[in-house]
Protein backbone atom coordinates (compact mmCIF):
# COMPACT_ATOMS: atom_id res chain seq x y z
CA UNK A 1 0.00 0.00 0.00
CA UNK A 2 1.59 3.34 -0.98
CA UNK A 3 2.42 5.43 2.11
CA UNK A 4 0.43 8.46 0.88
CA UNK A 5 -2.75 6.37 1.20
CA UNK A 6 -2.48 6.69 4.99
CA UNK A 7 -4.35 9.62 6.47
CA UNK A 8 -2.20 11.11 9.22
CA UNK A 9 -4.64 11.58 12.12
CA UNK A 10 -2.01 11.20 14.80
CA UNK A 11 -1.53 14.95 15.23
CA UNK A 12 -5.28 15.57 15.30
CA UNK A 13 -6.05 12.84 17.80
CA UNK A 14 -3.19 13.87 20.07
CA UNK A 15 -5.20 17.00 20.82
CA UNK A 16 -6.99 17.29 24.15
CA UNK A 17 -10.33 15.51 23.73
CA UNK A 18 -13.45 17.33 24.84
CA UNK A 19 -15.13 14.03 25.64
CA UNK A 20 -14.02 10.70 27.14
CA UNK A 21 -12.57 8.09 24.83
CA UNK A 22 -11.91 4.38 24.72
CA UNK A 23 -8.21 3.76 24.17
CA UNK A 24 -7.26 1.39 21.36
CA UNK A 25 -3.81 -0.05 20.81
CA UNK A 26 -1.40 2.52 19.46
CA UNK A 27 -1.18 2.30 15.70
CA UNK A 28 -4.15 -0.05 15.28
CA UNK A 29 -4.93 -0.34 11.56
CA UNK A 30 -8.45 -0.46 10.17
CA UNK A 31 -9.08 -1.25 6.52
CA UNK A 32 -11.57 1.10 4.86
CA UNK A 33 -14.24 -0.51 2.73
CA UNK A 34 -14.96 1.76 -0.28
CA UNK A 35 -18.57 2.48 -1.11
CA UNK A 36 -21.18 5.09 -0.24
CA UNK A 37 -21.56 8.77 -0.91
CA UNK A 38 -18.84 9.85 1.49
CA UNK A 39 -15.98 7.84 -0.01
CA UNK A 40 -13.01 8.84 -2.07
CA UNK A 41 -11.55 5.62 -3.47
CA UNK A 42 -8.43 7.43 -4.69
CA UNK A 43 -7.60 9.05 -1.34
CA UNK A 44 -9.03 6.84 1.40
CA UNK A 45 -8.03 3.18 1.39
CA UNK A 46 -6.77 2.68 4.89
CA UNK A 47 -7.20 4.76 8.03
CA UNK A 48 -4.63 4.62 10.77
CA UNK A 49 -6.28 5.67 14.00
CA UNK A 50 -4.39 6.16 17.22
CA UNK A 51 -6.59 6.98 20.16
CA UNK A 52 -4.84 9.12 22.76
CA UNK A 53 -4.91 7.72 26.29
CA UNK A 54 -6.17 9.83 29.17
CA UNK A 55 -2.56 10.44 30.20
CA UNK A 56 -1.86 12.17 26.89
CA UNK A 57 -4.04 15.08 27.88
CA UNK A 58 -6.84 16.18 30.16
CA UNK A 59 -10.21 15.35 28.59
CA UNK A 60 -13.11 17.74 29.09
CA UNK A 61 -16.34 15.84 28.66
CA UNK A 62 -19.91 15.03 29.50
CA UNK A 63 -21.41 11.61 29.93
CA UNK A 64 -24.35 12.72 27.81
CA UNK A 65 -22.33 13.05 24.63
CA UNK A 66 -23.00 10.60 21.79
CA UNK A 67 -19.83 11.64 19.97
CA UNK A 68 -16.46 12.46 21.47
CA UNK A 69 -15.17 15.82 20.35
CA UNK A 70 -11.54 16.72 19.63
CA UNK A 71 -10.20 20.19 18.89
CA UNK A 72 -6.90 20.85 17.20
CA UNK A 73 -5.74 24.47 17.32
CA UNK A 74 -2.44 23.63 15.65
CA UNK A 75 -3.84 22.27 12.40
CA UNK A 76 -4.35 24.35 9.30
CA UNK A 77 -7.26 24.69 8.95
CA UNK A 78 -8.44 24.42 12.57
CA UNK A 79 -10.69 21.40 12.96
CA UNK A 80 -13.38 20.06 15.24
CA UNK A 81 -13.51 16.27 14.92
CA UNK A 82 -16.34 14.05 16.19
CA UNK A 83 -15.68 10.36 16.93
CA UNK A 84 -18.22 7.72 17.99
CA UNK A 85 -16.94 4.31 19.09
CA UNK A 86 -20.34 2.58 18.91
CA UNK A 87 -21.80 4.28 15.88
CA UNK A 88 -25.28 3.22 14.73
CA UNK A 89 -27.00 4.29 11.52
CA UNK A 90 -29.13 6.82 13.45
CA UNK A 91 -25.95 8.49 14.70
CA UNK A 92 -24.97 9.40 11.14
CA UNK A 93 -28.45 10.54 10.07
CA UNK A 94 -29.21 13.15 12.76
CA UNK A 95 -28.32 16.77 12.03
CA UNK A 96 -25.28 18.18 13.86
CA UNK A 97 -25.27 21.70 15.29
CA UNK A 98 -22.16 23.67 16.19
CA UNK A 99 -22.67 26.98 18.00
CA UNK A 100 -19.47 28.99 18.33
CA UNK A 101 -19.24 32.02 20.61
CA UNK A 102 -16.27 34.19 19.65
CA UNK A 103 -14.06 35.95 22.18
CA UNK A 104 -15.23 39.23 20.61
CA UNK A 105 -18.61 39.80 18.95
CA UNK A 106 -17.00 41.84 16.15
CA UNK A 107 -16.25 38.54 14.45
CA UNK A 108 -19.97 37.84 14.03
CA UNK A 109 -21.88 39.00 10.99
CA UNK A 110 -25.53 39.79 10.24
CA UNK A 111 -28.04 37.66 12.13
CA UNK A 112 -25.24 36.01 14.11
CA UNK A 113 -24.86 39.19 16.16
CA UNK A 114 -28.49 38.99 17.29
CA UNK A 115 -27.92 35.48 18.66
CA UNK A 116 -24.38 36.01 19.90
CA UNK A 117 -22.91 33.00 18.10
CA UNK A 118 -22.29 31.54 14.68
CA UNK A 119 -24.43 28.47 14.24
CA UNK A 120 -23.53 26.14 11.38
CA UNK A 121 -25.42 22.89 11.04
CA UNK A 122 -24.22 19.94 8.98
CA UNK A 123 -24.89 16.30 8.21
CA UNK A 124 -22.49 13.41 8.51
CA UNK A 125 -22.46 12.76 4.75
CA UNK A 126 -22.22 16.41 3.64
CA UNK A 127 -19.24 16.89 5.96
CA UNK A 128 -17.54 13.87 4.35
CA UNK A 129 -17.86 11.64 7.41
CA UNK A 130 -16.16 8.24 7.52
CA UNK A 131 -17.63 5.04 9.02
CA UNK A 132 -15.53 1.92 9.63
CA UNK A 133 -17.37 -0.91 11.32
CA UNK A 134 -18.79 0.53 14.55
CA UNK A 135 -16.49 3.58 14.54
CA UNK A 136 -17.38 6.78 12.72
CA UNK A 137 -15.65 10.12 12.43
CA UNK A 138 -16.46 13.49 10.92
CA UNK A 139 -14.46 16.74 10.89
CA UNK A 140 -15.57 20.30 10.29
CA UNK A 141 -13.55 23.47 9.93
CA UNK A 142 -13.47 26.00 12.76
CA UNK A 143 -13.28 29.76 12.19
CA UNK A 144 -9.93 31.49 12.48
CA UNK A 145 -11.01 33.94 15.20
CA UNK A 146 -10.43 33.33 18.96
CA UNK A 147 -13.20 31.16 20.45
CA UNK A 148 -14.74 31.78 23.88
CA UNK A 149 -16.91 28.66 23.98
CA UNK A 150 -18.50 25.96 21.86
CA UNK A 151 -21.86 24.26 22.21
CA UNK A 152 -22.48 21.29 19.95
CA UNK A 153 -24.60 18.18 19.59
CA UNK A 154 -27.23 16.59 17.34
CA UNK A 155 -30.88 17.40 16.73
CA UNK A 156 -33.77 14.94 16.64
CA UNK A 157 -36.50 15.31 14.02
CA UNK A 158 -38.49 17.56 16.40
CA UNK A 159 -35.41 19.82 16.89
CA UNK A 160 -34.82 18.66 20.45
CA UNK A 161 -31.22 17.81 21.34
CA UNK A 162 -30.33 14.11 21.21
CA UNK A 163 -27.09 14.94 22.97
CA UNK A 164 -25.12 18.10 23.57
CA UNK A 165 -22.00 19.33 25.26
CA UNK A 166 -20.34 22.65 25.95
CA UNK A 167 -16.64 23.39 25.90
CA UNK A 168 -14.54 26.38 26.90
CA UNK A 169 -10.89 26.45 25.83
CA UNK A 170 -8.80 26.10 28.98
CA UNK A 171 -11.70 24.68 31.02
CA UNK A 172 -9.80 21.54 32.04
CA UNK A 173 -6.83 23.47 33.38
CA UNK A 174 -9.12 25.96 35.14
CA UNK A 175 -11.23 23.29 36.87
CA UNK A 176 -8.22 21.29 38.01
CA UNK A 177 -6.67 24.48 39.38
CA UNK A 178 -9.94 25.41 41.15
CA UNK A 179 -10.13 21.99 42.79
CA UNK A 180 -6.47 22.07 43.85
CA UNK A 181 -6.90 25.55 45.35
CA UNK A 182 -10.08 24.50 47.20
CA UNK A 183 -8.39 21.41 48.63
CA UNK A 184 -5.37 23.41 49.72
CA UNK A 185 -7.54 26.05 51.39
CA UNK A 186 -9.89 23.77 53.30
CA UNK A 187 -11.42 20.38 53.83
CA UNK A 188 -14.68 19.61 52.00
CA UNK A 189 -17.76 21.35 53.39
CA UNK A 190 -19.37 17.93 52.99
CA UNK A 191 -18.49 14.49 51.77
CA UNK A 192 -21.05 12.00 50.52
CA UNK A 193 -20.99 10.46 47.06
CA UNK A 194 -19.11 13.57 45.90
CA UNK A 195 -16.72 15.76 47.84
CA UNK A 196 -18.15 19.30 47.89
CA UNK A 197 -16.05 22.43 48.34
CA UNK A 198 -16.99 26.09 48.54
CA UNK A 199 -14.21 28.27 47.15
CA UNK A 200 -13.95 31.50 45.22
CA UNK A 201 -17.71 32.06 45.07
CA UNK A 202 -18.35 28.61 43.60
CA UNK A 203 -19.39 25.13 44.68
CA UNK A 204 -17.00 22.47 43.40
CA UNK A 205 -18.10 18.83 43.23
CA UNK A 206 -15.41 16.14 42.84
CA UNK A 207 -15.44 12.36 42.72
CA UNK A 208 -12.85 9.66 42.05
CA UNK A 209 -13.39 7.01 40.79
CA UNK A 210 -16.28 8.39 38.76
CA UNK A 211 -18.69 6.13 36.81
CA UNK A 212 -21.03 7.18 33.98
CA UNK A 213 -24.01 6.99 36.37
CA UNK A 214 -22.38 9.62 38.59
CA UNK A 215 -22.61 12.24 35.85
CA UNK A 216 -25.98 11.16 34.45
CA UNK A 217 -28.04 11.98 37.56
CA UNK A 218 -29.59 15.37 38.30
CA UNK A 219 -27.84 17.61 40.84
CA UNK A 220 -30.08 19.63 43.13
CA UNK A 221 -28.87 22.81 44.79
CA UNK A 222 -31.19 24.55 47.24
CA UNK A 223 -29.92 27.84 48.71
CA UNK A 224 -31.50 29.70 51.64
CA UNK A 225 -30.42 33.38 51.83
CA UNK A 226 -29.98 35.17 55.13
CA UNK A 227 -32.28 37.92 53.86
CA UNK A 228 -35.47 36.63 52.22
CA UNK A 229 -35.57 39.78 50.08
CA UNK A 230 -32.63 38.36 48.11
CA UNK A 231 -34.70 35.45 46.82
CA UNK A 232 -35.25 35.50 43.03
CA UNK A 233 -38.79 36.31 41.95
CA UNK A 234 -40.96 33.19 41.92
CA UNK A 235 -38.99 31.34 44.61
CA UNK A 236 -41.14 29.24 46.91
CA UNK A 237 -40.78 28.21 50.56
CA UNK A 238 -37.86 30.57 51.11
CA UNK A 239 -35.50 28.56 48.89
CA UNK A 240 -33.55 29.51 45.76
CA UNK A 241 -33.60 26.26 43.76
CA UNK A 242 -30.75 25.87 41.25
CA UNK A 243 -30.85 22.26 40.06
CA UNK A 244 -28.58 21.35 37.14
CA UNK A 245 -27.22 18.52 35.03
CA UNK A 246 -23.52 17.67 35.01
CA UNK A 247 -23.07 18.82 31.42
CA UNK A 248 -24.77 22.15 32.25
CA UNK A 249 -22.12 22.97 34.86
CA UNK A 250 -18.55 23.84 34.06
CA UNK A 251 -17.69 20.14 34.04
CA UNK A 252 -14.70 17.89 33.51
CA UNK A 253 -14.05 14.17 33.27
CA UNK A 254 -10.31 13.53 33.63
CA UNK A 255 -9.35 9.88 33.75
CA UNK A 256 -11.40 8.37 36.59
CA UNK A 257 -12.09 11.76 38.17
CA UNK A 258 -15.06 14.03 37.48
CA UNK A 259 -15.44 17.65 38.55
CA UNK A 260 -18.37 20.06 38.31
CA UNK A 261 -18.29 23.72 39.30
CA UNK A 262 -21.24 26.08 39.69
CA UNK A 263 -21.36 29.75 40.64
CA UNK A 264 -23.06 30.76 43.88
CA UNK A 265 -25.27 33.87 44.10
CA UNK A 266 -23.85 37.15 45.37
CA UNK A 267 -26.20 37.42 48.34
CA UNK A 268 -25.33 36.25 51.87
CA UNK A 269 -26.19 32.56 52.29
CA UNK A 270 -27.67 31.02 55.45
CA UNK A 271 -27.55 27.38 54.31
CA UNK A 272 -27.01 25.15 51.31
CA UNK A 273 -28.67 21.80 50.64
CA UNK A 274 -27.25 19.85 47.70
CA UNK A 275 -26.91 16.34 46.31
CA UNK A 276 -28.09 14.17 43.42
CA UNK A 277 -31.49 12.68 42.75
CA UNK A 278 -33.32 10.35 40.40
CA UNK A 279 -36.71 11.72 39.27
CA UNK A 280 -39.47 9.80 41.00
CA UNK A 281 -37.02 7.94 43.27
CA UNK A 282 -35.62 10.67 45.50
CA UNK A 283 -32.13 11.64 46.63
CA UNK A 284 -29.20 9.34 45.88
CA UNK A 285 -27.03 11.37 48.23
CA UNK A 286 -27.35 14.74 49.92
CA UNK A 287 -25.66 17.06 52.38
CA UNK A 288 -26.45 20.34 54.07
CA UNK A 289 -24.10 22.93 55.47
CA UNK A 290 -23.81 26.55 56.54
CA UNK A 291 -21.16 28.70 54.84
CA UNK A 292 -18.64 29.84 57.42
CA UNK A 293 -19.39 26.85 59.67
CA UNK A 294 -15.74 25.76 59.85
CA UNK A 295 -14.59 29.17 61.08
CA UNK A 296 -17.40 29.34 63.65
CA UNK A 297 -16.70 25.85 65.01
CA UNK A 298 -12.97 26.48 65.28
CA UNK A 299 -13.70 29.74 67.11
CA UNK A 300 -16.20 28.06 69.48
CA UNK A 301 -13.69 25.32 70.34
CA UNK A 302 -10.88 27.85 70.89
CA UNK A 303 -13.11 29.93 73.19
CA UNK A 304 -14.17 26.85 75.17
CA UNK A 305 -10.56 25.76 75.64
CA UNK A 306 -9.51 29.27 76.68
CA UNK A 307 -12.33 29.31 79.25
CA UNK A 308 -11.15 25.90 80.54
CA UNK A 309 -14.69 24.59 80.24
CA UNK A 310 -13.90 20.94 79.54
CA UNK A 311 -16.30 18.74 81.52
CA UNK A 312 -15.54 15.24 80.15
CA UNK A 313 -12.31 13.69 78.91
CA UNK A 314 -12.86 10.35 77.23
CA UNK A 315 -12.77 9.24 73.57
CA UNK A 316 -13.90 12.80 72.87
CA UNK A 317 -13.14 15.87 74.94
CA UNK A 318 -16.49 17.49 75.81
CA UNK A 319 -16.78 21.20 76.64
CA UNK A 320 -19.75 23.07 78.09
CA UNK A 321 -19.58 26.64 76.84
CA UNK A 322 -21.97 29.33 75.61
CA UNK A 323 -25.11 27.23 76.01
CA UNK A 324 -23.70 24.41 73.88
CA UNK A 325 -21.85 21.13 74.21
CA UNK A 326 -18.74 20.93 72.06
CA UNK A 327 -17.23 17.52 71.24
CA UNK A 328 -13.65 17.44 69.90
CA UNK A 329 -11.21 14.68 69.03
CA UNK A 330 -7.77 14.57 67.39
CA UNK A 331 -6.67 12.38 65.75
CA UNK A 332 -10.12 11.42 64.53
CA UNK A 333 -10.80 8.26 62.48
CA UNK A 334 -13.89 7.59 60.32
CA UNK A 335 -15.21 5.18 62.98
CA UNK A 336 -15.27 8.03 65.50
CA UNK A 337 -17.95 9.87 63.51
CA UNK A 338 -20.10 6.90 62.44
CA UNK A 339 -21.28 5.73 65.87
CA UNK A 340 -24.33 7.66 67.15
CA UNK A 341 -24.04 9.95 70.19
CA UNK A 342 -26.38 9.73 73.16
CA UNK A 343 -27.27 12.84 75.14
CA UNK A 344 -29.51 12.59 78.21
CA UNK A 345 -30.49 15.80 80.05
CA UNK A 346 -31.87 15.82 83.60
CA UNK A 347 -33.58 19.15 84.46
CA UNK A 348 -33.57 20.66 87.95
CA UNK A 349 -37.33 20.97 87.67
CA UNK A 350 -39.09 17.88 86.33
CA UNK A 351 -41.88 20.11 85.00
CA UNK A 352 -39.44 21.36 82.35
CA UNK A 353 -39.34 17.92 80.74
CA UNK A 354 -41.34 17.40 77.55
CA UNK A 355 -44.38 15.30 78.40
CA UNK A 356 -43.10 12.28 76.46
CA UNK A 357 -39.87 12.30 78.52
CA UNK A 358 -41.39 12.57 82.01
CA UNK A 359 -41.72 8.81 82.65
CA UNK A 360 -37.95 8.46 82.09
CA UNK A 361 -36.86 11.44 84.16
CA UNK A 362 -34.60 12.83 81.46
CA UNK A 363 -34.85 14.28 77.96
CA UNK A 364 -33.28 12.14 75.23
CA UNK A 365 -31.46 14.23 72.60
CA UNK A 366 -29.43 11.51 70.86
CA UNK A 367 -27.89 12.58 67.56
CA UNK A 368 -25.66 11.48 64.71
CA UNK A 369 -22.43 13.33 63.96
CA UNK A 370 -23.72 14.70 60.65
CA UNK A 371 -26.92 15.95 62.35
CA UNK A 372 -24.92 18.24 64.62
CA UNK A 373 -23.05 21.34 63.54
CA UNK A 374 -20.03 19.29 62.65
CA UNK A 375 -16.60 19.61 61.05
CA UNK A 376 -13.93 17.16 59.94
CA UNK A 377 -10.71 19.05 59.27
CA UNK A 378 -7.44 17.26 58.79
CA UNK A 379 -7.23 14.75 61.67
CA UNK A 380 -9.57 16.72 63.94
CA UNK A 381 -13.33 16.39 64.22
CA UNK A 382 -15.67 18.76 66.06
CA UNK A 383 -19.41 18.56 66.76
CA UNK A 384 -21.50 21.04 68.67
CA UNK A 385 -25.11 20.86 69.84
CA UNK A 386 -27.33 23.46 71.51
CA UNK A 387 -28.69 22.82 74.99
CA UNK A 388 -32.25 23.73 76.05
CA UNK A 389 -32.91 26.92 78.01
CA UNK A 390 -34.18 25.19 81.17
CA UNK A 391 -31.85 24.67 84.17
CA UNK A 392 -30.02 21.34 83.89
CA UNK A 393 -29.04 19.29 86.92
CA UNK A 394 -27.06 16.58 85.11
CA UNK A 395 -25.86 15.69 81.62
CA UNK A 396 -24.92 12.18 80.50
CA UNK A 397 -23.36 11.75 77.06
CA UNK A 398 -21.18 9.46 74.98
CA UNK A 399 -21.35 7.13 71.97
CA UNK A 400 -22.86 3.72 71.48
CA UNK A 401 -23.28 0.92 68.98
CA UNK A 402 -26.97 0.01 68.52
CA UNK A 403 -27.81 -3.40 70.02
CA UNK A 404 -24.24 -3.71 71.27
CA UNK A 405 -23.48 -1.20 73.99
CA UNK A 406 -21.70 2.02 74.83
CA UNK A 407 -18.27 2.88 73.44
CA UNK A 408 -17.60 5.65 75.95
CA UNK A 409 -19.59 7.82 78.32
CA UNK A 410 -19.29 10.63 80.80
CA UNK A 411 -21.49 12.61 83.18
CA UNK A 412 -21.28 16.05 84.75
CA UNK A 413 -23.43 18.53 86.66
CA UNK A 414 -23.60 22.03 85.19
CA UNK A 415 -23.14 24.85 87.66
CA UNK A 416 -26.39 26.50 88.72
CA UNK A 417 -27.17 29.72 86.84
Amino acid sequence: MPPDYYVGLDQLLDAVPVAPLAAFADGALFRYQPGGSNTDADARRDLRQRYASIADGVPVSTAAAGFNLYLDDTAEPRLATYINEQCASDDTQALFFLNIIPANSVYLIGHERRHGFSGPTFTFDRADGIKIGRQCMVSVRLPDYPIASIRTGQFAADWSAIWELEYEPGRAERLLAELAAARQAQSPVGQADFEVYQHGGRLIYAKEPCAPADTARYFFLNIVPIDADDLPEGSQHGVDRRSFRFYQAGALIAGRQCIASVALPDYDIASIHTGQSIPGAGAVWELEYEPGRAERLRAELAAARQAQSRVIQSDFAVYHHGGRLIYAKAPCAPADTTAPFFLHLVPRNAADLPEISRPHGFENRDFAFEQARALIEGQQCIATVALPEYDIAAIRTGQYVPNSGRLWEGEFAPAPP
